[in-house]
């Protein structure tokens, strides 16, 4: 097994080696890169993030610290080295990536490296939070697996799942990067690059080498089989290749078709709609031909220039009928002096300064004439007009005025543009128009509150992006930040026979989101097939290694056979076995003699102290057969004195020979101790048997007299005095059936119970309350009850009894107190709640406290009742597992009497405890 070991530990140390050569490789590689001004070096491709700098010294001096470490294992300076280094690169990792989740990044990460820009929104040179964050894994993984670990097989464990779980991490990100869609690409926070993703991969296989055997031997792995190790890894490396490529190419398939798609989409928004604005507005430009050169309607409006009668209502009923058939805003005559003369709807709204300024053009235009969006006046809403000029046909064409019909872009033209075949999330259409300072937007934006023609760009900038190609003349599908600055993919064109530019745009991560729902789909597959094989191929190998030791397991077992049975039997007994030998060592002894005396019994002579009485001395030759018993108070490990009921026998060898003693005790504290309480019940029976004898015997004495004296004063025929002995004889009487009954009540207090139910203080109290109202009111005293919510669990009837005694008690011997009072209330002591009962009546003499609650006592010889009173509330709250005690300053002082009840939750005192 020895020779396995280090076999399967060479093994490890080449793994590790070659892991933490390939993430320093990668780390050299991208400093090269950044120093000689090729940053692709370390991003592997264009438009990916490159491995910062202090990633690059990270791996570099990770990689080189595992890689040293691997070679030469026994050396202590380098041990020390790898310890500053890692725990050096953990705190600055914990640093770093604390700064980068919250977008602050320091400039000594680039090492004084000239580097700017950025790449997919995420600046260049810096360190990404989750590679700190893997930086972060490393560190705990490595201290975790340092050598000085290695008897701590959980930590061990442990750090082997760190490194599955750093694996997986760097596995997922590079798997994202071969597919072709990175993950963490415009989310506002650096993604890792791919060669950081790759030189994990390295670091990862580095720690598998220092933290894998000593968690393959938590689960039992060997070496014994390297060969066919080699085998079933190099299957698994190769299987998993051809799973990755397969996933590759079907999500690359994938991926292009829906790019297509998309592009065919955009591309046939933008040509219909482009379609569908030209032919509105060539259709405008044809309403604007009914009136030009239509010599009726010319001559019609010179009539009503003319001031002709009834020709002014003909021509606003043309006005009219043109705005509602073709849905203008407003269609109104300018006439040549610039006023409107006609207009439907007539109100006095002033044409416009962009109209007026047009005016001389228009009127000479030779044709109707499409005004493009504009405001008609500074901050004004957005409009478009037809200009149509109109002329005299009888005077040689002279301009009679301008015909204008104005359109309200809110009507068809905007809606229009918001349409979209399907549901979109972020799907828009553009309407641009070029001017000398750049680029205008015609149309409400979706993403923004800027009114039509009020947000313009720059045609050199690199906001809206696909706006400004469109306006530069491009055609087709464009990619660029739009006028939000969100990287979108756009269809651009020109509007025919318009100054118009059209951009049909959706935002990049939209059209990619159903790519990545289905890149995590495949890397989640992916995973799981890969380590299905590497599941598969562990359960190949250790069905061949258990066949290979399962010879060996059945012969071990057969020779333990008998000695587990024989442990099994001494296991199942639950009393201590000990063993010693001729010289009363102790050689051997059960769990629960270990759980007893401690692990330092054995081995250690065994006297007194340890507990065993009868050794090899007491037992002589004559009582080898026998077994001696004996019992003796022993110290436990926790210092606790116990009762142990030993029994010895002696040993002999086949000889004849004396070999010690076999010696087993039990533990009979608990049973001595509920013998000594059963004889304190028994003894406590006797004292009240003698105490019940002696307080019945007084009544009967007095019957007893008094009979002889009734019969005396009979037979001398004395009526009064016969009168008077019946009557000591009926008080005696009754005087034992007070006792008789107060002593059945005292019997069935705990025996004869009610079910135990929840119930107020309050409401016990006042109904206690109520049964000794008579004397409360005879006497005076005044009476007051805590408002404390108390709930009490118990027998409510036992419950009212114990006040009602104590209120009772208290207004007896409430004395010649001019204000009686008592006072019923709770606090807190602790965790529990007291209840009392006070009073400022006559009080008790502290010598006589210990005397209140027992049977028949009674402090004051001529007070009323029998003295079982308090003893039946001691009795009540002993049911109830509580404590009652009384407390007085002394004669006149009155008294307090303190008591513990169950109160709600605390189980029911009858179950026992």
């Amino acid at each position: 097994m020895g020779e396995a070991t280090t076999s399967a530990g060479t093994e490890f140390q080449r793994w590790a080696a070659a892991g933490a050569l390939t993430a320093a490789a990668l780390g050299v590689v991208a400093l090269a890169g950044w120093l000689a001004g090729q940053p692709r070096l370390a991003a592997l491709g264009e438009d990916l993030i490159p491995m910062a700098p202090s990633t690059a010294v990270f791996f570099l001096l990770y990689g080189g610290v595992l890689f040293a470490r691997s070679r030469y294992p026994e050396q202590a300076r380098l041990r020390v080295v790898a310890l500053l280094v890692f725990t050096g690169g953990t705190l600055a990792a914990m640093v770093l990536g604390l700064l980068a989740s919250t977008r602050t990044y320091l400039a000594v990460e680039r090492l004084g490296l000239p580097m700017e820009g950025t790449v997919a929104g995420a600046p260049v040179g810096h360190m990404s939070p989750l590679t700190a964050g893997c930086f972060l894994l490393v560190g705990v993984v490595y201290f975790l697996s340092r050598e000085k670990r290695q008897d701590r097989p959980l930590l061990k464990m442990t750090a082997w799942c760190l490194t599955l779980l750093l694996g997986l991490v760097s596995g997922v990100l590079l798997l994202a990067y071969l597919y072709g869609a990175p993950l963490l690409y415009h989310s506002g926070f650096i993604p890792p690059a791919a060669t950081t993703s790759s030189a994990f991969l390295g670091v990862t296989i580095a720690l598998s080498g220092r933290a894998a055997p000593a968690s393959w031997r938590i689960v039992r792995l060997s070496a014994t089989f390297a060969h066919t190790l080699h085998l079933l890894i190099g299957g698994v490396i190769v299987l998993g290749m051809v799973i990755v490529v397969a996933g590759y190419l079907y999500f690359r398939q994938h991926a292009e078709a829906h790019r297509a798609e998309t592009i065919n989409h955009l591309t046939a928004v933008a040509e219909l709609k482009a379609a569908e604005l030209a032919r509105w507005r060539s259709e405008r430009l044809g309403d604007g031909s009914i009136f030009f050169h239509n010599s009726d309607f010319a001559s019609l409006m010179r009539r009503a220039l003319d001031s002709v009668p009834g020709a002014d209502q003909q021509v606003l009923f043309w006005l009219d009928r043109v705005r509602t058939a073709y849905h203008y805003d407003r269609v109104f005559f300018l006439d040549y002096g610039e006023r409107i003369r006609f207009a439907a709807p007539d109100d006095p709204e002033p044409p416009g300064r962009y109209l007026l300024d047009r005016f001389q053009t228009l009127l000479a235009a030779e044709g109707p004439v499409l005004l493009d969006l504009h405001q008609r006046y500074p901050g004004g809403p957005a409009n478009m007009a037809v200009a149509v000029p109109v002329a005299d046909p009888d005077e040689g064409r002279t301009p009679l005025g301008l015909m204008v019909l104005r359109i309200d872009p809110e009507t068809y033209l905007y809606p229009f543009l918001q349409q979209w075949p399907i549901f979109s999330r972020s799907a828009e259409t553009l309407l641009v128009r070029r001017e000398k300072q750049g680029i205008v937007f015609l149309n409400p934006l979706r993403f923004q509150d800027a009114p039509p023609l009020t947000l313009k760009i720059d045609l050199g900038g690199d906001m809206a992006r696909p706006a400004v190609l469109a306006a530069e003349g491009h055609r087709g599908v464009v990619q660029g930040p739009d006028y939000r600055g969100v990287p979108v993919v756009a269809a651009v064109g020109q509007v025919p026979d318009a100054p118009w530019f059209l951009v049909a745009r959706m935002d990049r991560a939209e059209i990619e989101a159903p790519l990545r729902e289905l890149l995590w789909v495949l890397i989640v597959l992916v995973t799981a097939l890969v380590l299905v094989c590497g599941a598969g191929a562990g359960l190949i190998w250790r069905r061949q290694r258990t066949r290979h030791l399962q010879e060996q397991l059945d012969t071990a077992q057969r020779l333990r056979q008998l000695s587990l049975r024989q442990e099994a039997i001494l296991a199942a007994v639950p009393d201590i076995v000990l063993e010693t030998d001729r010289d009363r060592v102790c050689t051997w002894v059960n769990a629960p003699g270990l759980a007893f005396f401690g692990q330092d019994i054995v081995g250690a002579r065994v006297d007194l102290q340890h507990a065993v009485a009868v050794g090899p001395e007491e037992v002589s030759d004559n009582h080898r057969d026998e077994v001696v018993s004996a019992e003796g108070w022993h110290r436990r490990r926790d210092g606790e004195k116990r009762l142990l009921a030993w029994r010895s026998r002696m040993l002999v060898d086949d000889s004849g020979r004396l070999g010690g003693t076999i010696s087993s005790a039990r533990d009979i504290s608990d049973q001595r101790q509920v013998e000594e309480q059963l004889q304190q019940k028994n003894d406590e029976l006797m004292r009240f048997t003698y105490t019940v004898s002696h307080d019945l015997k007084s009544p009967l004495v007095t019957i007893r007299t008094f009979l002889g004296y009734l019969e005396s004063d009979m037979q001398a025929g004395d009526a009064a005095a016969v009168a008077d002995d019946l009557a000591y004889i009926r008080s005696a009487a009754d005087k034992m059936a007070r006792l008789l009954d107060e002593l059945l009540a005292l019997s069935r207090v705990g025996r004869m119970v009610n079910t135990f139910e929840s119930v107020a203080l309050r409401k016990v109290v006042q109904e206690a309350l109520s049964l000794t109202a008579g004397r409360i009111k005879e006497r005076g005293v005044r009476v007051t009850v805590t408002t404390d919510p108390v709930l009490l669990y118990g027998d409510r009837s036992r419950l009212v009894e114990l006040f009602q005694n104590l209120v009772d008690n208290a207004v007896k011997f409430m004395g010649d107190q001019s204000r009686p009072h008592i006072e019923i209330g709770t606090f807190r002591d602790g965790d529990e709640t007291v209840l009392y009962v006070r009073d400022n009546g006559g009080g008790i003499d502290p010598r006589h406290h210990d005397k209140l609650f027992g049977l028949f006592e009674k402090l004051d010889p001529d007070s009323e009742g029998t003295g079982i009173g308090l003893a039946l509330v001691k009795r009540i709250v002993e049911v109830h597992q509580g404590r009652i005690w009384a407390e007085s300053e002394g004669k006149g002082r009155g008294a307090a009497f303190y008591f513990t009840l169950n109160t709600e939750g605390s189980g029911d005192p009858r179950q026992g405890g």
